[in-house]
């Protein structure tokens, strides 16, 4: 037997779901069993001759026979309650993704990598995590959202224009640059770069973690509510150029090297989002958020379960 049919087959059953109801069915056929051989003797296996047993004998078989009855209609219960619990109407499923509509804007939470799930248009952009330096290392860790889409999406010199933009970029006084006691310069979390590769992408960099003493990178569950708030500061999105940006595909922000579980990230982007949208209803030009939650290929496994995605966004529209 194929392997791939054998992972597929044990698969569908890490959904809580799938796997009561194959306990339901165990327990049906073992409930029929017991009261089968409970109830009659086979006197005959070929000829299929029963005859009924004295109840005396029969009692301790027919018991064990009903209580796995009565644990399949438990089980059965469960199942039903549970369906309407987690399939909440607010949530919709569309080919792999989750979202949910929060007064004029739709969240949408969707499985994949950054270059499949995002394409170039005039009104939608691409948000990457970076330091709070906006510097090369940004660019050379090919596993991160940035390094890995760079890799594979740039040339050459299209990566050269974005590292010469960001160098006149830091020289710009509209930034709010602090000095470290160094004399490098670093952004508050939240600041964004734009940068538009006719296309290509259009690119927002985000300031989302930290860089210690020791060149470690650091995140925190703040870090990411300022980010999205920052992100809604761009004038690209806020509307003062010609055509405003209205739809943004994001990855989760510091699961990477900020060591934030990507729960944790989901959930501070989903009620980050959630609040930017409704403390500004009628001044917010995005109206889809798509969120990227990692999944190499449809044979590897997610990062976040579908279960528990589905669970947040159910929270998030009770927000």
């Amino acid at each position: 037997m194929d392997l791939k049919i054998i992972k597929e087959f044990f698969g569908f059953f890490k959904n809580k779901e799938h796997s009561m109801m194959l306990f339901c069915v165990v327990f049906l056929i073992a409930g029929i069993l017991f009261l089968f051989f409970g109830i009659f003797e086979v006197k005959d296996i070929h000829n299929i001759d029963l005859e009924t047993k004295k109840m005396d004998v029969a009692l301790i078989p027919a018991c064990i026979g009903l209580m796995f009855v009565t644990l399949m209609v438990v089980f059965m219960i469960m199942i039903l309650k549970g369906a309407g619990k987690t399939k909440n109407p607010e949530v919709y499923s569309v080919e792999h993704s989750f979202r949910i509509k929060i007064m004029h804007a739709t969240i949408e939470v969707c499985f994949g990598t950054l270059q499949n799930l995002y394409q170039w248009g005039d009104n939608s952009c691409v948000v990457f995590p970076v330091n709070e330096h906006f510097n090369s290392n940004c660019f050379k860790d090919i596993n991160s959202a940035l390094g890995s889409f760079c890799k594979q999406s740039l040339s050459f010199d299209q990566f050269n224009d974005i590292s010469e933009a960001l160098k006149k970029w830091h020289s710009e006084k509209s930034v709010n640059w602090k000095e470290t006691t160094t004399g490098i310069k670093k952004a508050p979390k939240g600041t964004p770069f734009f940068h538009n590769i006719q296309g290509i992408a259009k690119m927002v960099l985000l300031a989302v973690t930290s860089v210690t003493i020791k060149n470690d990178i650091q995140c925190k569950a703040s870090n990411i509510c300022n980010s999205v708030e920052g992100l809604y500061k761009l004038d690209e999105i806020k509307g003062t150029n010609k055509t405003p940006l209205n739809t943004v595909v994001i990855p989760l922000l510091g699961t990477g090297k900020g060591g934030i579980p990507p729960l944790v990230s989901l959930n501070c982007m989903l009620i980050a989002f959630v609040e930017r949208i409704k403390k500004k209803p009628s001044g917010n030009n995005i109206k889809l958020i798509r969120i990227i939650v990692f999944q190499r290929d449809k044979d590897t496994e997610s990062i976040i379960s579908h279960e528990q995605v589905r669970e947040l966004l159910s929270l998030a529209q009770k927000y």
